[in-house]
């Protein structure tokens, strides 16, 4: 099944999920991320997890997609979405949610490796791109392989097939 992940920016600050065990919170910060359900298009998957997560109704855009695994014959992959919240959307930062200053992320030990790596590549990019995401160990150097521009239209049946 498909993955989507979801960047939602206000200001200079990223909204970031706390994972959890069970019922207890864990230390590691991650981006909203969420499987795509049979019959739904990335788009609305994303949209749903928005709602789902924060309550609000945005409309995000396609970044990447995310090959995963070192194996691109795996068949496995995660698109990655980017929305705006504005500054009335402070209040999301409760339990589970907080807002990160963009500029931390990288440096942040409770944010995965993936994460701070994926996190300034999706930023800097001028539009939909491709991202390798290796399996994390300790003896890799790097989470992710090279970035490669993809043409958006190639994406367009799959990624922005009306929200429902």
């Amino acid at each position: 099944m498909p993955r989507v992940n979801c960047l939602i920016l206000r200001d200079s600050h990223l909204l970031m999920k706390r994972g959890s065990s069970g019922d207890k919170p864990t230390p590691k910060l991650g981006l909203l991320e969420g499987v795509v359900d049979l019959g739904e298009s990335p788009l609305a998957a994303c949209i749903r997890l928005i709602e789902q997560t924060t309550g609000l109704r945005l409309l995000p855009s396609c970044v990447a997609v995310l090959l995963l695994g070192a194996d691109q014959e795996s068949g496995e992959y995660c698109l990655s979405f980017i929305a705006h919240a504005t500054s009335e959307h402070q209040d999301l930062a409760s339990g589970h949610l907080e807002w990160i200053q963009v500029s931390d992320v990288g440096s942040m030990n409770d944010v995965s490796k993936r994460d701070r790596e994926l996190v300034p590549l999706l930023l800097a990019s001028q539009g939909p791109v491709s991202v390798v995401v290796h399996a994390e160990s300790s003896d890799a150097s790097s989470a992710l392989g090279p970035a490669s521009r993809i043409d958006p239209a190639r994406l367009s049946p799959l990624v922005f097939a009306e929200a429902t």
